[in-house]
């Protein structure tokens, strides 16, 4: 049973372009990038985006991702990308803001590919 949604009770379990996890795991090359730490940001019930770890299957570079919107409004429809010292690195480096279109590009250069 789907958890009831206190501020928009009849309205969608998901904000208007959320990226969920399903979305990054797919448009990542399967083999190439292990995802770790990753989970589904969920505000009453609400996806609202995801975040976690991104690494080449054969090498120790991590980068951070975070696809919730943030509330500055140039920004809002930014997704965070930012290099990480490991897979429990939250603060990392300095904070990158792309579009969803390029997420997998610049991952690739992050990492190296």
């Amino acid at each position: 049973m789907a958890r009831r949604n206190e501020y928009y009770p009849d309205g969608p379990m998901t904000a208007p372009g959320a990226i969920s996890m399903t979305k990054v795991k797919n448009l990542l090359k399967k083999g190439v990038y292990a995802i770790e730490n990753a989970h589904n940001t969920r505000v009453n019930g609400q996806l609202r985006g995801c975040f976690g770890f991104v690494r080449r299957t054969d090498g120790n570079r991590y980068v951070y991702f975070d696809t919730e919107g943030s509330s500055y409004g140039p920004l809002a429809d930014k997704i965070l990308v930012r290099y990480a010292a490991s897979a429990k690195d939250y603060t990392g480096e300095r904070n990158i803001f792309i579009d969803w279109a390029d997420f997998g590009k610049v991952i690739d250069e992050m990492l190296g590919a």
